[in-house]
């Protein structure tokens, strides 16, 4: 295939081209942090571009991994040695020739001379609404602030800038009430896999109607630390601890300090104050009730009540 290089956003060759037949590609995955979105899109992808082989879409594929603490190696890792794909090891990225590489959470600055051996570029597959939450930890940051719109960007890569490339394909999604930043994911992985297919299938014509990101809206979605997890009950609302706990408590647990001691909250829930009416609680003080029956603290933020286990 030929094709403008991967520093453009646009293709001079793609009207003589067939854009349903590509080549091969080359995929990247990263080692999956805590602290950023977690790479489940990558997997799907992988998955449903390899098991959709009977419509010519992909001659070759081969992924590429951050290496990985776990003896057992990524998941990704995993399903593409039982699908006898190659797999490489970054910096590696093997010597075969690819019409287009697609990465995906994978948290490095990719090289201008990297972007130029694929005739079609780098895609990324952002779950956000770019140029809304750039950077790696773009769904706890929907959760964390409560949006109510959320989506996927297929965008091209650029060089030494994260999340700034032309846009090829965005779709928005409403954020489910109350859901958790990994339910959130899930939803967003499948929208993405399915999506990079769209593009995949229209390659040539994806590029030519790539648009620039919109100067207006811009916000980042930094990586987040232990110290985002701490609970500062005089300073948030409820609602926002409550998110929170939705954003990053199945891979940070809260924790906070309660009668001097520093306790890591598992669980935490809004009440209605209607099931604190009972006879087995206990007054920590004017603000925090103790239920010796369920174990559980309630605690009065600003007049509305969170139940921690």
């Amino acid at each position: 295939m030929n094709g403008s290089n991967g520093d453009s956003g646009s293709n001079s060759a793609g009207d003589s081209v067939d854009g349903v037949d590509i080549g091969g590609m080359t995929a990247w995955y990263r080692a999956k942090d805590p602290r950023e979105n977690t790479g489940t899109c990558m997997e799907l992808c992988i998955l449903i571009i390899w098991e959709n082989k009977e419509e010519e879409l992909i001659e070759n594929l081969e992924v590429v991994t951050v290496p990985s603490p776990s003896p057992k190696g990524l998941p990704v890792k995993r399903y593409a040695v039982q699908s006898r794909l190659p797999v490489h090891e970054w910096p590696a990225v093997g010597a075969g020739e690819y019409d287009v590489g697609v990465v995906a959470s994978f948290g490095r600055l990719l090289s201008e001379a990297l972007i130029l051996k694929f005739p079609y570029g780098i895609l990324n597959i952002h779950p956000s609404c770019l140029p809304r939450w750039r950077g790696p930890a773009p769904i706890i940051h929907t959760v964390l602030h409560g949006d109510a719109i959320t989506g996927v960007t297929i965008m091209q890569i650029r060089p030494k800038r994260f999340d700034v490339g032309p846009i090829l394909k965005q779709e928005t999604i409403p954020v489910p009430p109350k859901s958790t930043a990994k339910e959130l994911e899930a939803v967003l992985a499948r929208l993405g896999a399915n999506m990079l297919i769209s593009v995949l299938k229209n390659l040539p014509e994806s590029l030519n109607s790539g648009r620039q990101q919109p100067t207006e809206g811009v916000t980042y979605a930094p990586k987040i630390s232990v110290s985002t997890s701490c609970v500062r009950w005089e300073e948030q609302t409820a609602e926002q601890i409550l998110r929170l706990a939705r954003a990053i408590g199945n891979i940070i647990p809260l924790q906070t300090v309660w009668m001097g001691h520093t306790v890591k909250l598992l669980d935490l829930v809004d009440v209605n104050s209607s099931v604190l009416a009972g006879t087995n609680l206990w007054l920590a003080d004017m603000e925090d009730i103790f239920s010796v029956l369920s174990l559980k603290l309630c605690v009065s933020i600003r007049m509305v009540w969170v139940s921690v286990q």
